[in-house]
């Protein structure tokens, strides 16, 4: 039997135009990649060519969207760690709702709660700066649901999966601030916290927002891929949820067909996020990107996002084909 948990809510870079449908994929680095492919394969360092190459394309795509970059790229396979302003924070957008629900999977066990039990879906709100009472946006099967019990496993998935934010703040009510942000030191993510619920216009116009950056992103997604995050079959289910996310605009867009990436998006006027878990035929990697201070247009904002996530995969692939070569020798 189900319990009911009632809830109040509270290189200069060169060729880096964007292909034509029909144009090889590579084609949003151009001749970027192809000099990119060949440093790293002629050098006796490919692990450092493919470092500098990344920083390189990095620093290119600020200076061409005149915004700041947050990257972070650790791979499993070679130990290769790529950080720019990867220890700055960033408003955390919906990648906050990652560590949310890394603590709901975590308290769930440690028996606090079961995952099929329900709580009220409430869309009314309270603020952390004042305690005043707003309504929270909902969508989809949530919003098809106000006013009924939802099972928390049901709240996790759409959350994620569709970030939705009237979720996020029932769950977040549910496990606390206080316990999201423990959680994420104890998993090596040591700068950024969960501080408030989504849509609290009070706290945000006296600055008080989640904050998150590039390195604690990744800390995240390979607490979840190594079973450290919690329980080996509460990591197995959030990765199983992180690869059914709806938005592929960014990391996923342009790799190849068939890789699938484990992923959370995020989003407000001015940042585009994304940070994910690369299951690649070469080995596995996690990457952040995180955009602050834009000012084009959001398609074009993803649209390098997902070039320079294609390029650090081409770049990933020719360090593999260059440490296979060297342990051949």
């Amino acid at each position: 039997m189900t319990r009911c948990l009632l809830s109040i809510c509270l290189i200069p870079m060169l060729a880096w135009a964007a292909p034509a449908q029909d144009e090889d994929p590579r084609g949003p680095a151009g001749e970027a990649t192809v000099e990119m492919e060949r440093r790293i394969l002629e050098s006796d360092d490919p692990a450092e060519a493919f470092r500098e190459a990344v920083l390189e394309a990095v620093q290119h795509w600020e200076n061409e969207l005149d915004a700041r970059i947050g990257l972070y790229v650790r791979d499993e396979r070679t130990g290769t760690e790529i950080g720019h302003n990867h220890n700055e924070l960033f408003h955390a957008a919906s990648t906050m709702k990652l560590p949310v629900m890394i603590e709901v999977f975590r308290q769930a066990d440690r028996g606090w709660f079961d995952l099929d039990d329900r709580i009220l879906v409430d869309p009314m709100c309270r603020s952390m700066l004042d305690g005043s009472l707003y309504e929270c946006d909902s969508r989809g099967y949530v919003a098809e649901h106000l006013h009924q019990p939802v099972r928390v496993r049901k709240l996790a998935e759409e959350m994620m999966v569709v970030s939705d934010n009237l979720a996020t703040n029932l769950l977040i009510e549910l496990v606390t601030p206080q316990r999201i942000t423990a959680a994420m030191r104890e998993l090596g993510a040591d700068d950024g916290f969960v501080i408030r619920g989504l849509q609290d216009t009070a706290a945000y116009r006296a600055g008080i927002s989640n904050r998150i950056t590039a390195r604690d992103l990744v800390e995240l997604l390979d607490a979840v891929e190594n079973n450290r995050a919690a329980s080996a079959e509460s990591c197995a289910e959030m990765r199983q949820i992180l690869r059914a996310q709806h938005y592929r605009s960014r990391l996923p867009a342009l790799l190849p067909e068939g890789v699938q990436v484990g992923h959370k998006t995020g989003s407000i006027s001015g940042h585009r996020h994304d940070a994910g878990t690369v299951y690649a035929p070469f080995g596995t990697y996690h990457v952040t990107i995180l955009m602050d201070g834009l000012t084009v247009p959001n398609a074009e904002a993803d649209g390098a996002a997902a070039r320079l996530s294609r390029f650090i995969y081409d770049g990933r692939q020719a360090l593999g084909t260059a440490l296979d070569r060297q342990e051949g020798n």
